[in-house]
């Protein structure tokens, strides 16, 4: 962490800061995964940032930029967590093209672990606000309403509940989606492994599908993106009743789109029993990093579908899906 001379305030706070972060390997090996540098900050009276700008690139030669934010805070616990978070989303250095506004609600317990969050994300932000001032957002399209419980120690979430909505531009409800996890993560803080039920009803009580997700511990780049795991598909909460089971590799073409955890090419390799030994098809998805824009939407991809027939994958589907 650098703070740039001469940018103290009489408090002690820093008004500009830099901050590299650096995944360490298990032999040791450090490589830079980020470098953020944050601007125009405000602070509380107990030395919260409540106010700051954040440009986050790959490395400290500023080439490549992975975001660009805007952050007001509020609410702060004892543990230093905001209880709220509004946060707008720029595809450009000089912070002029809004992409997005996310406001978030934090319900954390004495030792910082997020109980209950409500994540609302916008469209965009009132054409009145300025940069130093309030953060109004417009045109609201999701809100996942997250309840977490069973910590472990570094505080990550062995089980969670998600409940998604979606709403169409007059606000109004487009559908629902239930969702419990149960997780178990390595000392990276990355998921081993996760079952992934998904409910039909609020209770929580008729399942649709559950999926056991497995992922490859040595298969995890530096951006804790995962290049590979295996997925099994059941019809029943006590995994009984198999339906497929899909191993995914991902292959990332650049390190910004990797930083974004894009992956350019995604093949999804199709099995009708758990040991992965029938293979059925696959499925590959293929998208040009010139196809991504500045603020990391994919604007076309290729969708390669196979059927696995006579001994070889035999493509019988090609979609060109352009956003």
């Amino acid at each position: 962490i650098t703070a740039e001379t001469g940018d103290f305030l009489s408090t002690g706070d820093a008004k500009k800061e830099s901050v590299a972060t650096y995944y360490v390997d298990a032999s040791g090996k450090e490589t830079m995964t980020s470098y953020s540098r944050y601007s125009n900050r405000v602070f509380d009276s107990s030395h919260n940032a409540i106010a700051q700008t954040v440009l986050t690139y790959t490395d400290d030669s500023l080439a490549s930029l992975v975001s660009a934010q805007e952050v007001r805070s509020s609410g702060f616990t004892a543990s230093g967590v905001a209880a709220s978070e509004i946060i707008a989303a720029y595809s450009d250095e000089g912070f002029k093209a809004v992409t997005g506004v996310e406001k978030i609600e934090n319900t954390p317990d004495p030792q910082g672990n997020i109980l209950h969050q409500v994540i609302t994300k916008y469209s965009g932000r009132d054409s009145k606000d300025t940069v130093a001032g309030a953060i109004t957002p417009t045109g609201k399209l999701s809100q996942d309403v997250i309840d977490n419980s069973s910590f472990d120690s570094q505080g990550n979430p062995a089980v969670r509940a998600v409940t998604s909505t979606y709403f169409d531009s007059t606000g109004a409800d487009i559908s629902t989606t239930y969702i419990s996890y149960s997780n178990s993560y390595d000392l990276y803080n990355r998921p081993l492994t996760s079952n992934v039920s998904y409910y039909s009803d609020s209770d929580r009580k008729s399942l649709t599908s559950l999926q056991k997700i497995t992922y490859s511990e040595g298969d995890y780049d530096e951006f804790g993106n995962s290049r590979h795991q295996t997925i099994k598909t059941y019809s029943d909460k006590d995994a009984k009743v198999f339906v497929q089971a899909t191993g995914v590799d991902r292959i990332f073409a650049n390190r910004l789109l990797e930083a974004r955890g894009i992956a350019t090419t995604t093949t999804s390799i199709k099995y009708s029993d758990e040991g992965l030994a029938a293979r059925t098809g696959k499925v590959v998805n293929l998208i040009d990093p010139k196809d991504v824009d500045s603020s990391g939407n994919v604007l076309k991809q290729d969708q390669k579908i196979y059927v696995f027939a006579g001994g070889k994958d035999v493509n019988t589907l090609h979609q060109v899906i352009t956003a």
